[in-house]
């Protein structure tokens, strides 16, 4: 039946991305592909959180996606009436994926009042204690790589962490979270301006690290990994988050990441701004809208995470229901919608 493969709503998600493509880069056309792909993004989440569809979920996407392809279609035929402002073509003026993600996420981060940053923080606490990681960070001397704006490091600190250390690559993000534990009077937190592929910390100097959903976006993985494992003592333990593949959600931001990436974040911020989300809502579109991200399977990650010369000691769960991992992977239809799902493990050094 038709609908019924990952061909079906990935041939729809083609056709969204070509006619976008052929649209001129005018705010007037902006608005409307954000608001189409907003729409998309959103239902989707919502048909996500279902557990009892009565359609094939490949089926559902492909309808959402064809009728955001209908709205861009109708926008497309106004723009020639709009007279709207055209902005230049971005694309080549970030030559990385690093570049680009550095100047995304230092807007989204810093973007948070301290009672979102307060729920930030305690959502991380949540997950540390539904996980029974306490012990191992109790007392313990942690490191974040790619902290942003600092929430999980403050999370670490306030569950018993004797210090903790927060490295990112956004200079606006390290000076919110250093103003941010000081409004909230943590103390014994560092957060340092720097690339994760070369800290300053001699070898084996944490007992516990974080990399959550960080690396996925680098340009060199590989070199990071063996950074953690450089700073980390042997036996130390490592939190890890990196995007699933196979997921519809996953495969729907990579397309809208595609059509808007001629734009910059600077203009999609300002559109999605317009909308009246919630912080936590424009966090999710700012990332599902213009992040990249190298999807992996929960097979070819351990392996790969072997080779650094980690070993896997379990995987972990992210609490929500948002979440693709946990109860979500009870779902009937988890495997077409979630495909691997949010991959959260523990591992530990060999």
């Amino acid at each position: 039946m038709p609908g019924h493969c990952r061909s079906e709503y990935r041939s729809a998600l083609i056709d969204l991305e070509e006619r976008c493509l052929k649209l001129e880069n005018s705010q007037f056309l902006l608005h409307g592909m954000c608001y189409a792909l907003a729409l998309l993004v959103l239902n989707w989440e919502r048909v996500m959180l279902n557990r009892a569809l009565d359609s094939h979920p490949y089926d559902i996407a492909r309808r959402l996606i064809y009728d955001a392809l209908k709205v861009v279609e109708l926008v497309g035929l106004s723009s020639s009436l709009a007279g709207s402002v055209h902005y230049p073509d971005t694309r080549n003026t970030m030559n990385n994926m690093e570049s680009r993600h550095q100047a995304l996420f230092q807007e989204l981060w810093t973007a948070y009042s301290r009672e979102d940053y307060r729920a930030r923080i305690d959502a991380y606490r949540y997950r540390i204690e539904i996980n029974n990681l306490i012990e191992l960070i109790n007392g313990k001397s942690c490191i974040d790589f790619g902290c942003g704006h600092g929430n999980f490091c403050l999370a670490l600190r306030e569950m018993g962490a004797k210090q903790v250390v927060g490295v990112d690559f956004g200079e606006k993000s390290i000076d919110y979270a250093k103003n941010a534990a000081k409004a909230l009077g943590i103390d014994n937190t560092s957060f340092i301006h720097s690339e994760v592929y070369r800290v300053n910390y001699q070898d084996s100097s944490f007992d516990f690290a974080v990399q959550n959903g960080v690396f996925h976006h680098l340009d060199d993985e590989d070199s990071a990994y063996l950074e953690v494992y450089r700073v980390l003592k042997p036996g130390g333990y490592f939190w890890v988050y990196t995007d699933g593949i196979d997921s519809i959600q996953g495969d729907i931001q990579d397309s809208a990441a595609r059509i808007l990436s001629r734009f910059s974040h600077e203009h999609v911020g300002r559109v999605l701004y317009s909308f009246g989300l919630s912080i936590g809502k424009r966090y999710h579109l700012g990332d599902s809208f213009q992040a990249t991200y190298r999807h992996t399977s929960l097979e070819d990650f351990s392996h790969r995470l072997g080779g650094y010369g980690f070993r896997v000691i379990r995987r972990l769960k992210g609490g929500f229901k948002t979440d693709t991992d946990g109860e979500a992977l009870s779902d009937s239809w988890a495997t077409e919608k979630f495909g691997s799902g949010d991959i959260r493990l523990l591992l530990q050094k060999i």
